[in-house]
């Protein structure tokens, strides 16, 4: 009879029974993060219910969990060692949170949250085991709703992709920003066009499919590399055809209003040819290994995931202090009037979201023949609670009108030189200019990081936190520069 050496097999028992200890602590650690923060978590949630761009992220977290199920072979011959590294991590995460919590900044939170659990990770399983596992651990940050940044980028690029292909097929094409000119009519490369959802999806499928099928690095990520490229020029012919079969049709054809529906299922397809062209050179699956089976040895990883759970309600408990109390009394009515350039017509034309602002007013003016909208909010604390970040969506009435593009420029206002925010807005087919300008800490700031940087500077050193953010908008034709403009220089505006 072969005989088994006791050492060994008394090894791997404790081994198994240690891994199986530190799974349960983590799913404990983790599940108790997502309580705490529910707020942040609900934030995240929403937005993947919301944005088809995030529709994907409720199925990362059951990706994680079996690319981490299937990755556990790497862990042979390995016990977890529950680290103080992770500690430091959920330190810094936890600051970043606090920071990006009393900045107002969602995106900021999600990302922080998200390095929680990654820092309970790592507390509790060790430094050498999060680096065996780094793949599946770090699928997890695709949880966080983000990548807007790259709209303009993506939709720049998908507007000349497309008008480039149109012409090599010999269609007659005008190029004019994002909008694409050809014989039977104009096309707009909205943001929903610019392929965002598609490189997303294409993201995180080609990333658990290479995790699953090779054991090789450079093959995953020329995997992933392929899908991404295949994400994006699928996109760009997506739109080329569009416009290709709206001017072979004379516009006819209904591909133009189930565009979303084809690009879909055109994107299913490539995906599936490049996952079918990339199985061919899989690797061979490495030998099976034993579930993690025993007893439970659950102290070992309390002192460590302890130390780093009081690190994370810390911020928490530190943001219920910092922050100040809500006001309570509602958005306060200001009496606008148009200056002395502009002749006051009543109410605007539109409806801007003024719901979450201490003060607001608007009204419609008459500007050189072209009408007007102006409206003015005063915000108290403007950075907290996202009351100043995101704001031109709000001021652009968002319950019926996109913003389309958007840049910044320069203009006077009252005398003085100021950044503005200019937006294209559409709506049915009919387009409106709006500009917005931020006046923060004593100044007109520039729309954006600069204007929320000098709130916290203000607050830091001179212990005020108010702002006002001014919005002149009219229908876009080539009279509409001047016009606001001409509100401007002559705005009401008392500092």
């Amino acid at each position: 009879m072969k005989q088994v050496d006791v050492t060994v097999v008394k090894y791997a028992s404790g081994a198994l029974a240690d891994w199986r200890s530190a799974a349960l602590v983590a799913i404990v650690f983790v599940s108790a993060l997502s309580v705490v923060y529910i707020g942040t978590v609900s934030g995240i949630v929403n937005l993947w219910s919301v944005s088809s761009a995030y529709n994907h992220g409720f199925l990362i977290l059951p990706l994680a969990l079996w690319l981490i199920w299937d990755g556990r072979g790497r862990l042979q011959g390995m016990t977890p060692a529950p680290s103080s590294w992770g500690v430091a991590a959920m330190a810094g995460f936890a600051v970043l949170w606090l920071l990006a919590h009393l900045a107002g900044i969602a995106e900021g939170t999600h990302f922080a949250l998200i390095g929680m659990v990654q820092s309970a990770l790592l507390s509790v399983v060790g430094r050498a085991a999060y680096l065996r596992l780094l793949l599946p651990f770090s699928y997890l940050w695709l949880m966080v709703p983000t990548g807007e940044g790259l709209l303009p980028l993506l939709q720049d690029y998908t507007a000349g992709a497309a008008s480039a292909l149109l012409s090599a097929v010999g269609v007659p094409t005008l190029l004019e920003g994002l909008h694409i000119e050809v014989p039977s009519g104009s096309y707009f490369v909205a943001p929903g066009c610019a392929g965002l959802n598609f490189l997303l999806s294409g993201l995180a499928v080609s990333l658990a499919y290479a995790a699953l099928i090779y054991q090789r690095p450079w093959k995953r990520v020329a995997f992933v590399a392929a899908m991404v490229a295949v994400a994006i020029g699928g996109n760009w012919l997506r739109v080329f055809l569009i416009v290709l079969v709206g001017h072979l049709t004379d516009n006819q054809a209904d591909i133009v209003d189930d565009h979303l529906l084809w690009g879909w299922g055109g994107f299913t397809v490539l995906m599936l040819a490049v996952m079918a062209l990339g199985n061919r050179f899989r690797d061979p699956a490495p030998d099976p290994v034993p579930g993690f089976h025993g007893g439970l040895a659950v102290g070992r990883f309390i002192p460590m995931a302890a130390a780093a759970a009081l690190v994370a309600v810390a911020a928490l408990v530190a943001a219920g202090m910092l922050s100040p109390d809500r006001a309570s009394a509602g958005t306060a009515h200001m009496n606008l009037s148009c200056g002395t350039a502009a002749i006051t017509i009543g109410p605007p034309g539109w409806s801007p979201e003024l719901d979450r602002v201490d003060a607001a007013g608007s009204v419609g003016c008459l500007v050189a023949g072209q009408a007007v909208d102006l409206t003015m909010v005063v915000l108290e604390r403007p950075v907290r609670q996202g009351k100043l970040l995101g704001m031109e969506h709000r001021m652009a009435d968002p319950a019926r009108w996109r913003i389309m593009d958007r840049q910044i420029q320069w203009t006077e206002i009252n005398g003085v030189r100021a950044p503005v925010q200019a937006f294209v807005l559409e709506a049915g087919g009919r387009q409106r200019l709006m500009w917005m300008a931020v006046w923060v800490d004593g100044a007109w700031r520039q729309p954006g990081l600069a204007a929320m940087a000098a709130d916290l500077r203000s607050e830091l050193l001179a212990g005020r936190r108010h702002a006002a953010v001014v919005s002149v908008a009219t229908d876009l034709n080539e009279a509409s520069p001047a016009a606001l403009a001409q509100l401007l220089a002559h705005l009401p505006f008392e500092q």
